[in-house]
């Protein structure tokens, strides 16, 4: 249990350091929204996702103050069947993202060169990746 503390303390402190870069990040392009109207847009997905992050550092801090969350927190994050779960539905997952990127690919053909060959790349490296980590865990398990 010890070690499921330091994991949950571990997880707070990265959380914490993602929240502190993206504060930065928003220092800095905060001074460009006016210029361009995408920023706003990105501080916006990173407020978000640094919403998020704070959720879950106060989940985590919560959940290590009581020992009976920290308990059923334990159960719900070693449970076989959910991790077999998440692990079928992540694999759909990345097979339906490969298909509606290849499809971009060839619709994004037809308009502009330079958006053809960076989701390509980006459809390649995605397919490379998905299948190097499969050949790892086979390997692995």
């Amino acid at each position: 249990m010890e070690a499921f503390k330091n994991s949950l303390r571990h997880r707070i402190n990265c959380g914490t350091l993602y929240c502190c870069l993206l504060a930065f990040v928003f220092i800095l392009l905060g001074e460009y929204t006016l210029e361009n109207k995408y920023v706003g847009l990105l501080l916006i997905v990173l407020l978000v996702s640094e919403a998020v992050v704070l959720g879950r550092i106060t989940m985590f801090s919560t959940i290590l103050k009581k020992e009976d969350a920290l308990k059923k927190r334990y159960i719900q994050e070693k449970d076989e069947r959910l991790a077999k779960i998440r692990e079928k539905s992540a694999e759909a997952t990345i097979s339906v993202f490969i298909a509606a990127l290849t499809l971009a690919v060839l619709v994004a053909g037809c308009f502009d060169r330079l958006v053809f060959i960076i989701l390509l790349g980006m459809d390649l490296f995605i397919i490379l990746l998905y299948f190097v980590m499969k050949w790892y865990y086979n390997r692995q398990f």
